[in-house]
This record gives C-alpha cells, sequence and structure tokens, in this order.
C-alpha cells in the first residue's frame, strides 16, 4: 500500500515540474524529497518521472499513476469532510482569483452580504491560473476565478480536463493599455506592437502555460530577447511602478475610472491581434457551489468592466 503522503509529494513535483521547487513549497529538503520519490517509484515498479535539464516530466505510465493518485486523495478529502461535525449557520468561503481589480471590488461588495455575528471561514487568494487550478484540486480552495489569453484557452482548457475538473465561462474581452498620463504613449494616435518598442512592459513574472508546445516556448523566448520587461508578482508594484515612470506601460483588464484618476493613468484601447483574454470559474465536480459562492460570482459579474 502507497504512503498517502507519497501521493501528495509526487503531485507537488508533477505541478512544479521541478523537485526542488516541489521541495520548497512541502517544506523539505530536496534530498527528502528524492527519498521519498525514489521510495514510491521503488513501490509502484516504475520510473513517474522523467529528469530534465528542464526539470521533471511525467512518464506515460507515470501520467497514469498520478491521474490515479489524484482522484484516491480527492475521494479521502471528501470522506474526511463528510465526516467532520458540520457547525451550524458557519460560513465558507475559499476562492482564488486572478490579480484584477474586478475581483478584489467583488470581494469588497461580498462582504456586504455576510453575516458577521456567526463563524466564519473565509479564504481570498490572488495567484496566477495554473496555482489556482492546483489549489481547487487540492481543496485548499474550493472554486477559483482563472485568466489566461484566449490564445492559450485549449491548453488551460485541457489543464482543467486533466485533472478531473468542471468549468463555468465567466467573461471574454480585450486586454487595455495602462501608462501613466506623463507618458508619451498615451498621446499616440495609433498603438501597435512595433510602437511599443522602446518602452518597457509591466508584466507578471509567474504567468504560465500548461502543455505549451516546446516550438511556442522557443518562439517566446526569442520574441521576449530584446524586449525591455520588469516581472512584478502583485497589482500595488504594477500601479507604483506605472505612476512614477512614464516610460513603462502594462496590459490589463479595464479598470475602473476611480483606479485611474488617483493613480494618474490612463487608459488605452488599442487593436493588437491576438490581445484578448478569458475568465473561467473553476471547482471540483463532486462539490456543490453554495449561496456563497453563487453571490460571489454574481458580484463578479457585476464589477466587470
Amino acid at each position: 500500500m502507497y504512503n498517502l503522503m507519497h501521493l501528495r509529494y509526487a503531485l507537488e513535483i508533477e505541478s512544479t515540474g521541478s523537485i526542488s521547487k516541489a521541495a520548497k513549497n512541502l517544506y523539505m529538503t530536496q534530498p527528502q524529497l528524492s527519498r521519498a520519490l525514489k521510495e514510491l517509484e521503488d513501490s509502484v515498479g516504475c520510473a513517474l518521472f522523467n529528469r530534465t535539464a528542464k526539470g521533471v516530466i511525467a512518464t506515460d505510465k507515470g501520467a497514469d499513476f498520478l491521474a490515479g493518485a489524484r482522484s484516491v486523495l480527492s475521494k479521502l478529502e471528501e470522506m474526511e469532510m463528510a465526516m467532520k461535525p458540520s457547525v451550524v449557520g458557519k460560513q465558507d468561503f475559499l476562492v482564488s482569483v486572478p490579480r484584477a481589480g474586478c475581483y478584489s471590488y467583488a470581494f469588497d461588495d461580498f462582504l456586504n452580504c455576510i453575516d458577521f455575528d456567526i463563524t466564519m471561514n473565509l479564504t481570498y487568494r490572488e495567484t496566477n491560473a495554473v496555482r489556482a487550478i492546483k489549489n481547487v484540486c487540492d481543496s485548499v480552495n474550493d472554486i477559483a476565478f482563472i485568466r489566461f489569453r484566449t490564445e492559450h484557452e485549449k491548453y488551460f482548457l485541457r489543464e482543467i480536463d486533466d485533472r478531473g475538473l468542471g468549468y463555468e465561462p465567466i467573461h471574454t474581452g480585450p486586454y487595455v493599455l495602462l501608462v501613466s498620463k506623463d507618458s508619451p504613449i498615451a498621446d499616440m494616435k495609433r498603438i501597435t506592437m512595433q510602437s511599443l518598442e522602446s518602452y518597457c512592459e509591466i508584466i507578471e513574472g509567474d504567468y504560465i502555460v500548461p502543455y505549451l508546445p516546446i516550438a511556442e516556448v522557443r518562439s517566446t523566448i526569442e520574441f521576449n530577447a530584446n524586449r525591455k520587461t520588469i516581472a512584478v508578482f502583485d497589482r500595488d508594484t504594477r500601479t507604483r511602478i506605472l505612476r512614477s515612470c512614464p516610460e513603462t506601460y502594462a496590459f490589463t483588464s479595464p479598470v475602473s475610472k476611480k483606479h485611474i484618476e488617483k493613480n494618474n493613468l490612463a487608459e488605452i484601447h488599442c487593436d493588437i491581434p491576438d490581445n484578448s483574454y478569458c475568465d473561467l470559474m473553476i471547482f471540483r465536480k463532486s462539490y456543490r457551489l453554495n449561496h456563497y459562492d453563487r453571490e460571489f460570482v454574481q458580484k463578479v459579474k457585476e464589477n466587470l468592466h
């Protein structure tokens, strides 16, 4: 019989594609995790991962085994939750969201619907799409909202399907350009990627696309080789840079008029190919959305521009 912790270790390695990163996330040393993986592979009777210069990738047999492990752990978690004593009137709301203002404003509105006189368990996480998917698979969050470029839709839908999750479309729309009002970009009559070449783009530092073909990865690396970029991991830092440095810009979903005026920014709609995004709500297929989940979905839709 397999050690359940070893199964969780293997799924973390699969998710990160790296033993060292997985060890860090699991608060273990790399040698400890490597030994645990070796013990699991010995028990299974085959290698679960191929080691490459760029990390680890599940073998064909390993992918099948990990899919089964994910299913087993999900079922065990459901059984554990069913056996826990319920608290009458307890409010549970566990969600992951993109780093976008509309979700933050939606959560503010959502809190006005909460009864603060009874027991609460609310968790609101801003993170990237791949981590949000993992959070739902691992029952860290009950639901999540993910955002990705529409050109990457098939890769994310494959990831969602492979992990046995359900999803519901929320919104699709074009990215806008966000710059300082003092930026020369704000005065441009027509904006193209070529016209932005001398400026610096602020990007999400942890944007990941699952299953991206090697050819496309190489193409992206080559495209970015001569570009000027600043990678950030939160919205506040992006706003501060845009406000203080007129030579920077960011592609983002439309933001509120109040945010634009407060930070001396300009929002520019531009006709650039493949410049749109898609938002989905994801959940475990066994999970039933509750009243608070639906209430938050409604607040999100009300705050989308």
